[in-house]
């Protein structure tokens, strides 16, 4: 069986900073849950270090909806070459980032994930 080398690209173009990263921490999202183990949270910031166009105090009150974060509507790339082995569509795209709905999404999954209620199922092995 030939081998060949597995060239992986970048999935963003441009300038993006990484806040949360497995570079200092593993499970960089302190769990394994998700494929979350070496995740990298991508987001674009501004010349004043904000990665929104709102009142930063807005996150931790009100909410902030994700429109507003300038990494919003921004194209993704497969990294490598594949094939599609499964589409899913109608997935619906939260709305708003707020500190306390974020903390306790993330307590509910971490304490009570129920993987079938979920709709996830393993995907098919991919050979390359």
């Amino acid at each position: 069986m030939k081998t060949f080398p597995l060239v992986i690209h970048a999935p963003l173009r441009g300038e993006w900073f990484t806040e949360t990263s497995p570079a200092t921490r593993v499970p960089s999202h302190g769990t394994n849950q998700f494929g979350l183990r070496y995740a990298f949270d991508f987001i674009q910031k501004d010349p004043r270090d904000a990665s929104h166009d709102e009142k930063a105090r807005n996150y931790f009150f009100r909410g902030i909806g994700l429109s507003h974060y300038y990494c919003y509507g921004q194209p993704v790339y497969a990294p490598f070459d594949g094939q599609v082995v499964m589409v899913k569509n109608h997935t619906p795209d939260g709305e708003y980032a707020s500190f306390a709905h974020d903390q306790l999404k993330a307590i509910r999954h971490s304490l009570f994930l129920i993987h079938s209620e979920m709709g996830l199922k393993q995907l098919p092995a991919i050979s390359f």
